[in-house]
């Protein structure tokens, strides 16, 4: 199966996806990062996991995430994250190191 987009395997863009998570994700000076673990310390096949079931009521008791709506975007930008969101997943270098 490929990722439509860019016509990648998937195999070959979740291993992408993991070696960057596993290296630590974002940049380690985003204002963000400080909220999320340092990097991903399973192996690839853990990664891949999905048999693992979780309850989402705990997390919408904390915050309750759930809309439904025609306009995605502008609700996840407004009412559950901190800064502009929009998945750019057809950019072909999707992990570009910044110099900073």
């Amino acid at each position: 199966m490929k990722e439509p987009l860019t016509g990648v395997m998937l195999v070959d863009w979740l291993k992408e996806t993991y070696e960057h998570v596993k290296k630590g994700g974002r940049v380690p000076s985003h204002p963000l990062k400080k909220y999320w673990p340092k990097g991903f310390e399973g192996t690839f096949e853990e990664y891949i996991d999905f048999s693992v079931r979780l309850d989402p009521l705990n997390w919408l008791d904390k915050k309750p995430l759930m809309y439904k709506t025609r306009w995605v975007n502008a609700v996840i930008f407004t009412q559950c994250l901190p800064y502009n969101f929009h998945p750019k997943m057809e950019w072909p270098d999707r992990f570009h190191k910044f110099p900073f």
